[in-house]
């Protein structure tokens, strides 16, 4: 992924001869280059949530789901924070092109579009949204399964019992984050969306 950026830059900057032209390429490839890691995590974190964890000690499996969902708020967060930060310094960059163009500093008559920083806000805010939801997803799935395995409804009729087993089963899909609540859910999508909406800050901002 490195060496992909690099020769991304190296051949950006070889067919725009504009001065500066080089930073923007810079930019999405060190975004890449960070972001590399954390999707793979993330990803190697999805894979895990496919496997049969039926004969796992039910302490020793909500200690492992507390653990990943731990490392996935904070893989999704850091992501975010790189994707944004970059797509905010790529809208300075093009900002500050466009002035030089307006103030007749660039030889050149065109500035990059402000649109091309909406479009890798887009891009980042699909990113992360790739490396969030598939492992979310199954960490909320092992979460209701050991959920099911240790509050089961079944054998039992009396409906004060099945209330009791129902509330309980709830209460600890809650604490493994399994039924998340709306402000959680919220808190997921501000972080999903973030790269999106800073480009739209980066570009509107300004004016």
């Amino acid at each position: 992924m490195a060496l992909g950026a690099v020769l991304y830059g190296a051949v950006a900057a070889s067919v725009d001869d504009r001065p500066g032209a080089w930073r923007g390429p810079l930019l999405v490839g060190t975004a890449l280059v960070g972001a590399t890691p954390i999707v793979c995590v993330a990803y190697a974190l999805w894979k895990t949530t496919h496997t049969d964890r039926s004969d796992v000690a039910a302490g020793e499996l909500t200690e492992w789901l507390l653990a990943r969902q731990r490392t996935m708020r904070t893989l999704v967060a850091n992501l975010g924070a790189l994707v944004a930060l970059s797509t905010l310094a790529l809208g300075a960059v093009v900002r500050m092109e466009a002035e030089l163009v307006k103030g007749h500093a660039l030889a050149s008559a065109e500035a990059t579009p402000f649109e091309y920083v909406l479009v890798f806000g887009g891009v980042g805010t699909l990113l992360v949204a790739i490396a969030y939801v598939p492992a979310a997803i199954g960490l909320r799935r092992q979460a209701h399964r050991l959920a099911e395995r240790l509050f089961t409804l079944e054998g039992v009729d009396d409906p004060a019992a099945l209330l009791e087993r129902v509330e309980q089963r709830a209460r600890f899909e809650q604490l493994l984050g399994a039924e998340a609540g709306p402000f959680a859910d919220l808190q997921a999508g501000i972080v999903v969306l973030t790269p999106l909406l800073a480009s739209a800050v980066a570009v509107w901002l300004p004016r």
